[in-house]
């Protein structure tokens, strides 16, 4: 069953704590948060500071394609809504802060500024749903963005209406514990643009931060997918020094993927390829959809 509460199974205990440490090692703890008000406290904090940043240089004239924020998410999806004009209503899995608005808006506003103009259609225009299990940040997301037609959902049970595209940043993993379940949501989509973690052999459920987390099995998932499924790139996500990594039983790959019918994915990608810039970012991060399938053993 897809998890309907923010842990799901716990695995021991998430701290966010505040200290100061003296120059002789003493240290002196000011605040401590635990599980899902640490998750809270830590995810306002940083995805307030990119709305503010995406802001920010909306306004700045100087603006250029490197400071883009998250190009892997906002201008791939960006170009995704550009390649199809019937994309119009999306969706993101863990809307956090919808900063989705805040990311696509700093790309249309750098493409507005070019002499060939956007391709895409302004993301001022388009209706967002979002998926997020915290009620800080949904209330945030909401109060962030006032003029937005913007609609959230406190799970993945709740999801109604009718939705063009999907994006997922790795929360599939923490909503669904099989591969069924979640493909059955990602049929309901036209198109969907994800960061997925799967296993090249059967199911499975670590621990992610203290958070039951499913690598979902390929091959189920593309049993159960209507539309295909494409690698984009990326096969084992970046860990920082120290950052935990689980033990899994069996090869798995970390990436980005799109699930879409072929002439979405040709378009998509034609235009991506006529963008001097976009092309030359598509070069360094060896973006190519390919079937799938070709990860299986």
């Amino acid at each position: 069953m897809a998890r309907t509460t923010y842990y799901g199974t716990a695995f021991g205990t998430t701290s966010l704590e505040l200290y100061w440490e003296t120059d002789g090692g003493v240290r002196y703890s000011h605040r401590v948060m635990r599980d899902q008000a640490a998750y809270d406290a830590w995810h306002l904090a940083g995805y307030l500071n990119e709305v503010l940043t995406a802001r920010n240089l909306r306004q700045d004239p100087t603006l250029t394609f490197a400071q883009l924020l998250r190009p892997e998410k906002h201008l791939l999806l960006y170009l995704l809504l550009a390649a199809h004009s019937g994309l119009r209503r999306v969706m993101e899995l863990g809307s956090s802060l919808f900063e989705i608005v805040d990311g696509l808006e700093l790309v249309h506003e750098y493409f507005r500024r070019s002499p060939a103009g956007a391709p895409g259609p302004d993301p001022a225009r388009l209706a967002y749903g979002g998926v997020e299990l915290s009620p800080l940040c949904a209330a945030a997301s909401l109060a962030l963005h006032p003029c937005a037609d913007l609609t959230v959902f406190g799970d993945v049970t709740r999801v109604s209406g009718s939705w063009d595209v999907l994006y997922d940043r790795i929360v599939a993993g923490a909503a669904f514990e099989t591969a069924p379940e979640a493909a059955a949501f990602f049929n309901r989509f036209r198109a969907v643009l994800l960061n997925l973690f799967v296993s090249t052999g059967e199911t499975f459920v670590c621990p992610m931060v203290g958070r039951a987390f499913t690598y979902l099995s390929l091959q189920e998932l593309l049993n159960h997918l209507d539309r295909p499924l494409y690698h984009l790139f990326g096969t084992k996500a970046p860990r920082a020094p120290g950052e935990y990594s689980a033990d899994v039983p069996v090869p798995v790959v970390e990436g980005f993927f799109l699930i879409a019918e072929p002439g979405l994915v040709d378009a998509w990608l034609g235009l991506a390829r006529r963008i001097p810039e976009v092309a030359a970012f598509f070069t360094a991060k060896s973006i190519s959809p390919r079937d799938a399938r070709a990860l299986l053993p």
